[in-house]
């Protein structure tokens, strides 16, 4: 059985755990999308400009296919470089 010392164990490390996942590196709780927070502080970009950037990369993706169906033979890919300057790359 487990006493009651364990019990508060297990609350507190529970605890610990969410306040952990709740805030992000800078102490600041993340409250809109988690990857445009992450990516806009990785690329020193405002999350608007992240969010912009990770629709372009979607829409670069169906591109892609899109090419690569009707040019099999001739096309090598597409890739999204995020610096110094976010552009797609053929």
């Amino acid at each position: 059985m487990i006493n009651l010392r364990t019990k508060l164990s297990m609350r507190a490390l529970a605890l610990s755990a969410l306040g952990a996942f709740a805030f992000s590196l800078y102490g600041q709780p993340v409250t809109g999308n988690p990857t445009a927070h992450t990516y806009s502080r990785t690329f020193n970009v405002s999350e608007a400009e992240a969010k912009y950037r990770s629709m372009k990369s979607i829409s670069a993706a169906g591109l892609e296919a899109r090419i690569q169906a009707s040019e099999p033979d001739t096309f090598g890919g597409l890739y999204v470089e995020h610096e110094p300057e976010f552009k797609v790359q053929s």
